[in-house]
């Protein structure tokens, strides 16, 4: 759940960065649209407001129609669900741009070896 939400709030806020991407999984037997097709409605609600766009249970016809060079023979349908999709480097200079906006200083490739707290709270490292 924590990561549902976390990609709907990285939607919110870095929509720049952030694009939804469907995925389709074809189904050829009896029991599998009920199965995923349930599984991913679960998968909606646990997104709750932070979904990015409902599962949707499609015909064979409609499966077809989205993926073409799929293998027609006892095709049953597909279901189709929506994910996030993001550039994690452009994410990490975007970050640092505005750590640096902020007067922090930012370093590439430095070695920690200690935390340095003042009161109980983390003021530098070592």
């Amino acid at each position: 759940m924590e990561a549902l939400k976390e990609r709907g709030l990285l939607l919110k806020n870095a929509p720049h960065l952030v694009h939804n991407q469907k995925f389709i999984v074809p189904n050829y037997k009896w029991w599998e649209k009920p199965y995923y097709g349930i599984g991913l409605k679960i998968y909606d609600w646990m997104a709750g407001s932070l979904g990015i766009g409902p599962s949707e249970l499609l015909s064979p016809e409609e499966t077809l129609a989205l993926t073409p060079t799929l293998d027609p023979d006892d095709l049953t349908g597909a279901v189709l669900y929506h994910d996030g999709q993001f550039d994690d480097a452009r994410l990490a200079i975007s970050l640092a741009q505005t750590a640096v906006s902020l007067d922090a200083v930012v370093l590439n490739y430095f070695p920690v070896t200690a935390l340095l707290k003042k009161q109980q709270n983390v003021c530098g490292v070592g």
